[in-house]
């Protein structure tokens, strides 16, 4: 039986994917900050990829070592407007599934915080760090993707997935992929309607 087919079966209308970081919750800035203080770094630009390669060794330590900690991944806060729009579209009928990016020691606390912030979300995949999300956009049938990557987002568009790019002051390291309008660019998961 078609996979359509068995969707429409289970009442499902899209299978909606969502990364994590600076999608659902703030933390690029926050680790950047936090690891700026802690080394006593006044001065830096703002980082312009997942490697941190602007920034002095002892802060990008101090940045990866936060990307390790379950205390700080379990502190997450929602970008405002999040909670409200997956709401939206679960009560709609879509299957919403976040695939991250997470270092093995903090995946039981990253499962904590979206359980605890987005009971609605259906489904959670981890990926390593700096690994193409690739391969589970065609496993899990993806529909509709949802992320702040400069990786990721020509991935999905590519693969001809309606595709949505999240890019605002806060995202600084996708500026440069985000003005060649690869998809279209949204400041907030917030504001964005595909129903």
């Amino acid at each position: 039986m078609p996979w359509v087919f068995v969707r429409l079966l289970k009442g499902i209308k899209m299978i909606v994917g969502l990364d994590f970081d600076n999608t659902l919750v703030k933390s690029v800035v926050s680790y950047v900050k936090i690891a700026a203080e802690k080394t006593g770094v006044k001065d830096y630009p703002p980082c312009h990829d997942y490697w941190f390669t602007d920034y002095p060794e002892k802060m990008r330590e101090e940045i990866f070592k936060l990307f390790k900690d379950p205390k700080y991944m379990q502190a997450m806060e929602p970008l405002p407007g999040a909670i409200k729009r997956l709401e939206l579209w679960k009560r709609d009928g879509h299957k919403l599934i976040i695939i991250t990016a997470r270092d093995i020691l903090v995946k039981e606390a990253s499962l904590k915080c979206i359980n605890d912030l987005f009971p609605m979300i259906d489904e959670v995949f981890f990926v390593p760090i700096g690994t193409s999300k690739e391969e589970l956009f065609k496993d899990l049938k993806i529909d509709v993707w949802i992320d702040d990557s400069p990786f990721d987002v020509p991935t999905a568009v590519r693969l001809g997935i309606k595709t949505y790019f999240i890019s605002n002051i806060d995202t600084f390291y996708n500026w440069e992929v985000a003005d060649s309008k690869i998809a279209p660019v949204y400041d907030s998961v917030a504001n964005i309607n595909f129903i």
